[in-house]
């Protein structure tokens, strides 16, 4: 595992957590990877294979969730799935689906509003809960809940995104707030290589 969960603050940049739209515009794939963006909207990773359900989005390829991603085992480098397993009820098996197409320790980027935020509440379209400890305890081996799922990451980033307020409390004892104070933490991502 990672060395730990990383802490930022709001900065009023355009996007929510890791991946801004600064920093999705600026991304530059590796030469020769292959990489696919889940539910890829219109902010299409550059570079990538999108999917996605919507026709008028910027997909290559329309794709449902409960549905097989249409490629081959171990195809992928790096998959891209920002701020869509909170939309789905199916999040197992788009995860699973995510790790059968990724390469042996390729890596995903996975990205979800924080389960006790505005960003998770604001819409009737989220369905689906995540706090820090999700991918830990259900998606990597030495996981609580383990035995639930077939897929298996090792885990190599983890960070939450809070709002200023949150800058005022010591780092210890911040995330364990954030579970009594709404919108104090309000992003997840993480980095996972496939185990």
């Amino acid at each position: 595992m990672g060395s730990g969960v990383k802490h930022f603050f709001s900065n009023g940049a355009a996007g929510v957590g890791h991946w801004t739209t600064e920093r999705i515009n600026s991304y530059e794939p590796s030469k020769g990877s292959r990489v696919l963006d889940v539910a890829c909207g219109n902010r299409k990773i550059r570079g990538a294979v999108g999917i996605d359900c919507d026709r008028a989005s910027a997909a290559d390829k329309i794709w449902s969730d409960d549905k097989p991603i249409p490629f081959k085992d171990n195809y992928f480098d790096e998959v891209f799935c920002l701020n869509f397993l909170e939309h789905t009820f199916n999040f197992d098996k788009a995860l699973t689906e995510i790790h059968r197409v990724l390469r042996p320790g390729g890596i995903a980027h996975i990205e979800v509003p924080y389960y006790n935020s505005y960003n998770f509440g604001q819409t009737p379209f989220h369905h689906i809960m995540f706090c820090e400890t999700t991918m830990r305890d259900w998606y990597t081996r030495q996981g609580t809940f383990s035995r639930y799922s077939k897929a298996k990451f090792r885990i190599d980033e983890t960070e939450l995104y809070f709002t200023k307020p949150a800058i005022l409390l010591p780092a210890g004892i911040r995330i364990k707030i954030a579970h009594y104070i709404p919108n104090l933490c309000y992003q997840i991502y993480w980095k996972l290589a496939k185990d």
